[in-house]
């Protein structure tokens, strides 16, 4: 009798656990998405801030081309970053590397400088998307 007693309350133990560490696991994940996210949010931000000013100054004469040995993309932690332009201007988006590991949330950055973002299950985000904050 005492030894049933003592497999069911180790048991027992072994199935909290578990039930610590699956908890401890996801909110960990959840914390780091979350942190990559922000991380990613604020690369794409700045990032489009210095490629509006270069824009700028081609189209003031100033320089002539983009220099990208002195412009490199940002990385995201955890997305794969993109860069699209155009004569109107620019587009960047961010996509998750693995959705629902790395991160949620894709972004867009375009002339506005204005960081959009919403899940997408890993697809574009749209510049109708909305403003992240």
């Amino acid at each position: 009798m005492v030894t049933w007693l003592l497999v069911v309350l180790i048991a027992a133990g072994v199935a909290a656990g578990a039930v610590f560490a699956i908890r401890f696991l996801k909110d960990r994940r959840a914390r780091q998405i979350d942190s990559n996210e922000h991380d990613t949010a604020v690369a794409l931000w700045e990032f489009s801030r210095t490629i509006k000013a270069r824009m700028a100054e081609i189209k003031s004469g100033k320089a002539a081309v983009l220099d990208f040995a002195t412009i490199s993309m940002p990385r995201g932690p955890g997305y794969k970053l993109s860069l699209e332009l155009t004569f109107a201007g620019f587009s960047i988006w961010a996509v998750p590397r693995r959705y629902g590991k790395t991160g949620k949330l894709s972004f867009y950055v375009g002339n506005t400088v204005s960081v959009r973002a919403l899940d997408r299950g890993g697809d574009r985000a749209e510049p109708e998307d909305p403003e992240y904050a």
